[in-house]
């Protein structure tokens, strides 16, 4: 449990983001990011924000509407570099981010609930297990790289976006990337 406040005793808090590799899912505990940081420096409090599975929208997101509260000293995003594909993916699960004149706006969902999916939803006309083949084959050359693409020209306006924001809030931010392979 986290207070607003930074406590008294605490001099660095960190706000840290990111998918599975910053929440630590597949190493136990003492080995995640969040307690490695907090183990090799004094006094800090880290707050581990990351949610897994889920992009640089994500951790935007949550730092505008949650973890600002906190007032973090610094303000880590540890991105792997899929994540930058990721706020394309799923219309359900992601934020509505667009950027309009060089500023990230975070628009309203799709659906907002599963219930709104479920009475929107239509059954295709048809069904075939070829065209989905073909359609998921296309799409694996295609349709990452395009993703690819509109991450990065996210990713660009969310670093100015960030430090515009850290510096207002008297925080250092940090990006550092992780690349698969």
């Amino acid at each position: 449990e986290f207070t607003f406040e930074k406590p008294k005793n605490i001099h660095t808090r960190i706000a840290l983001f990111g998918d599975s590799f910053t929440c630590g899912e597949d190493v136990p505990y003492n080995f995640g990011m969040g307690n490695m940081l907090k183990e090799f420096t004094n006094n800090t409090q880290v707050i581990n924000f990351c949610v897994g599975g889920r992009g640089i929208d994500a951790m935007y997101g949550r730092y505008v509407i949650e973890a600002k509260e906190y007032n973090p000293d610094i303000v880590i995003f540890n991105i792997l570099i899929d994540d930058l594909q990721r706020p394309f993916t799923c219309i359900l699960r992601n934020m509505n981010l667009t950027v309009v004149n060089n500023k990230l706006i975070i628009g309203p969902r799709k659906y907002p609930t599963l219930k709104d999916f479920y009475i929107n939803y239509k059954k295709p006309y048809f069904e075939s297990y070829f065209f989905k083949h073909i359609l998921g084959v296309y799409n694996a050359y295609t349709r990452y790289r395009n993703d690819m693409e509109k991450g990065m020209n996210l990713f660009n306006t969310m670093l100015d976006e960030m430090q515009v924001q850290t510096r207002q809030h008297n925080s250092s931010f940090l990006v550092t990337l992780i690349q698969e392979n």
